[in-house]
């Protein structure tokens, strides 16, 4: 096996234990574990308007639920339930999801080898991520930031949620119970 295809196998089998949420702090019993060290460090309003310009919603959904917009390129996972920390988080928004339709969202990505080790030119046809809208460091922890305050561990989203996300009185929040 070539160093190419063992680094493009490598990053797969990364890319696909990211998807389901998996992360190197989950103990055995499912059960992540609480590091106060990773807690994100940017502004989650801030973060609000990323998720935003970034277009997250058109495929997690304007909750992050999973449930984007029905024209997205594929169902993606929701982050109200993920295990993924925000460092495995800020990666997979950085480099894309090798296999999925998530972007990557660094201007370098693949240009050098900070994407799971590999370069642009060693993808097999239609398998690097697609590029995304390009995030700066601040705008990607102030996402991150957002996502851990408002989605991770928050359950099924609520008519308060709906409101806070577009506006109070906003006609996309009417089908959910006050």
């Amino acid at each position: 096996m070539t160093d190419k295809l063992k680094r493009a196998l490598v990053a797969a089998i990364l890319s696909a234990v990211m998807a389901v949420g998996l992360s190197p702090s989950v103990h055995a019993g499912g059960d992540a574990e609480v590091d106060s060290t990773s807690a994100p460090s940017g502004d989650p309003v801030r973060g609000l308007k990323s998720w935003k310009k970034g277009k997250c919603a058109y495929c997690h959904g304007w909750a992050g639920d999973g449930r984007g917009h029905p024209r997205s390129p594929g169902a993606a996972p929701s982050l109200r339930v993920t295990k993924l920390e925000p460092e495995d988080l800020k990666e997979i928004v950085r480099c894309g999801m090798i296999g999925t339709e998530m972007p990557y969202h660094d201007r370098m990505a693949y240009k050098d080898d900070r994407c799971y080790g590999m370069l642009a030119d060693e993808f097999e046809p239609d398998t690097m991520p697609r590029k995304g809208k390009t995030m700066s460091e601040s705008s990607l922890e102030n996402l991150v930031a957002y996502v851990f305050k408002n989605v991770v561990g928050k359950g099924s989203a609520t008519f308060d949620d709906c409101e806070a996300y577009f506006k109070v009185g906003s006609r996309n929040c009417m089908g959910m119970k006050k």
